[in-house]
Order: structure tokens, then sequence, then C-alpha cells
């Protein structure tokens, strides 16, 4: 399939890394009016998501991969409604990145009102979260899945100014400790919040 396809072309050519960002079932605009030629309207979608990720890991064996999932498949254990449930990426991918970006989240997560105002307090809670599903998954299967998280770096519900964004580097350190496999930011002007980014991150 395609996505194959282009996959080794980049490992080809030699791209380190190949990120699948955005696998999901759709969840926004007319939901009746979609067909899918590989799904029968019952199977579980998760289960439709997780088939796909074998097939990229059967297909892509000596590739490094990464996922992007949605901030909500930390803490949540339902798939969300577009098929995402993080336990299904840990045996196919070696990097799981969670897209926490606190502005993503509900009113009332962790009881707060804007949980764009509370970086670290969201994301600490999310990266516990899925390290501790990470541990418990890695009881029963040999894996080397890490997580490797996007941040907010983009003015939602929040000014995200330096202190904004290093609070959520900050809770990145904070929960992985000895596990810590990294981050990325976001915006998608592309333009970065430098003074967010010390020495030592």
């Amino acid at each position: 399939d395609y996505n194959v396809a282009i996959a080794r072309e980049a490992v080809g050519l030699g791209f380190d890394e190949i990120n699948f960002d955005y696998i999901r079932f759709p969840s926004d605009g007319n939901l009746q009016d979609m067909s899918f030629t590989f799904w029968d309207g019952s199977t579980p979608k998760s289960l439709i998501m997780r088939e796909f990720f074998e097939h990229l890991r059967q297909e892509l064996p000596d590739a490094k991969l990464s996922i992007d999932l949605f901030g909500l498949s930390t803490v949540n254990y339902d798939d969300l409604g577009i098929g995402q449930v993080i336990e299904d990426s840990f045996e196919y991918f070696d990097y799981i990145c969670p897209m926490v970006y606190p502005s993503h989240y509900a009113p009332g997560f962790l009881n707060h009102h804007n949980p764009a105002v509370y970086p670290y307090e969201v994301v600490k809670y999310s990266m516990d979260s899925a390290l501790k599903r990470l541990a418990v998954f890695s009881q029963s299967k040999e894996i080397n899945a890490r997580l490797r998280p996007w941040l907010q770096d983009f003015n939602l519900g929040a000014v995200y100014d330096d202190n904004m964004v290093r609070m959520q580097i900050e809770a990145v350190y904070d929960s992985a400790k000895d596990d810590f496999n990294g981050f990325m930011l976001w915006n998608s002007s592309n333009v970065y919040t430098k003074g967010a980014l010390l020495p030592d991150a």
C-alpha cells in the first residue's frame, strides 16, 4: 500500500525514523456520509487500528517507527471514538508520541476549568499515566517502545510564553526520570519559543 511504499522510499533515502501522524478514524464532519473499504462498521475501531499497526511493523521490520496519538489516549481506556488505544501501539512502534497539548483537554480535566492554564499538571499527569500503562504492558511482552511526547508551543486557551512551555518540559523530565527519551514541540507556524529551551533541555 502507499503508506508502506512511501515509508520504504524514505528509509532508502536515509531517513532514520518514520513518523506516522494522526492515524485514526475521523471524528468530524458528517460521519454518516463516510464509508471505509477496510471496515465493516461493526468491528471495533481499535482492532482495525491495531491490525494496521501490526501491518506496518511486518512490512517495515527494521525501520525505526514512531506514532502520534491524541493526548487523551494516555488517560482514557476507551478508543476515544477514533480507534486509538495507547496499548495497541506499544508492540509495534519504537516511539509513542502522545500529543499532550494542555489546550486540548476538556474543561474539568483534573478539576481545572481551563486545563491550558496548568501545563505542568496536565503533562505530568498524562505522562505518569502513559508510563504506568507501558510498564504494565511490558510485563507480559518484550517490547522496545519508548515515550516521547509532543508539547504545546502555540497560544490556545492561554498564552504560551517561555515559562508555560518550559513547565511542560519539566513535567516530562519529572515524570520520565531515568526513562527520559526526549520531547517535541509543535507550532503550526514553525515559530518556537527559544527561551523555553535551557541548555539541559
